[in-house]
C-alpha cells in the first residue's frame, strides 16, 4: 500500500488482530517482491490498486500461500 490513512488503519488493525504485518517498499524489484513473499510465508496480502499486477505476478512465482 502507498503511504496513506488506509495503510495506518490496516497496519494497526493487523497488530490488534495478532497478525505480523510485513510492510514493503512500493519501489522494490519483482525479484525482491518474490523473495519477500516466499520468505515471509504470507497468508494474506493487502495492496493498493496500482500494485495489483506486480504483486499477483510475484505471488504466483513464490512459495507464498496467498490466494487471489
Amino acid at each position: 500500500m502507498s503511504d496513506s490513512a488506509e495503510f495506518v488503519i490496516c497496519f494497526l488493525g493487523a497488530i490488534k488482530a495478532g497478525v505480523v504485518p510485513v510492510p514493503l517498499n512500493t519501489r522494490l524489484s519483482s525479484e525482491d517482491y518474490a523473495y519477500i513473499f516466499s520468505d515471509s510465508r504470507a497468508d494474506a496480502c493487502v495492496i493498493s490498486e496500482h500494485l495489483v499486477d506486480i504483486v499477483l505476478k510475484n505471488i504466483q512465482t513464490s512459495q507464498c500461500t496467498c490466494r487471489w
